[in-house]
């Protein structure tokens, strides 16, 4: 019996784990080419036509992203069926600091689902000349593996919560869109 409680609860820790994981895609910064190009897959059944699909994805994006200070330009495809957004967000860092986080991602209808990729991400840190212009930095210097492994203690511990905080919001990025066609 007690075995039998055991490997239930065993069980019921995995199934419970993996459920609570699964709109977290993204663990690692990914690079593809020298760039950090963050991609996947969302299965969109087959019980809309690509046309609606695109419908459902096009009205998803003029509702998540009205214009505004956070959205820099959308545009939407009809003959290509896809949508891109060029956008930006404030990532929450440790110790109550925060950096803004510019992106575009593009999101295309096609076969069964939707393909979804974030690129071009940059981050407004540190200070710069003349007093308040901060110069944009690419992702590629900032949170890959192997600049964080490099960087000096001081930027390892900033460029780590700053790598964190870009997967978390690409991880969320991607529940959105998914929910759309669940």
């Amino acid at each position: 019996m007690k075995r039998y409680i055991l490997l239930l609860g065993i069980l019921a820790l995995f199934s419970s784990k993996g459920f609570a994981q699964a709109d977290n895609v993204f663990t690692t910064v990914p690079v593809v080419n020298g760039k950090v190009v963050f991609q996947q897959f969302i299965h969109a059944g087959t019980n809309l036509s690509d046309e609606q699909k695109y419908a459902v994805l096009s009205q998803w994006a003029k509702d998540n992203f009205p214009a505004g200070a956070s959205l820099l330009s959308i545009r939407f495809d009809e003959n290509n069926k896809s949508v891109t957004v060029n956008a930006k967000t404030n990532l929450s860092l440790p110790q109550n600091k925060s950096t803004t986080m510019t992106y575009r991602f593009d999101t295309t209808i096609g076969n069964m689902g939707c393909m979804l990729v974030i690129r071009d991400i940059s981050y407004q840190l540190g200070g710069g000349k003349p007093a308040g212009f901060v110069k944009p930095t690419m992702a590629e210097s900032v949170i890959t593996d192997s600049t964080i492994s490099s960087a000096s203690a001081n930027d390892k511990d900033t460029y780590n919560a700053v790598a964190k905080s870009t997967i978390a919001f690409c991880n969320q990025l991607y529940g959105k869109l998914n929910k759309v066609f669940e």
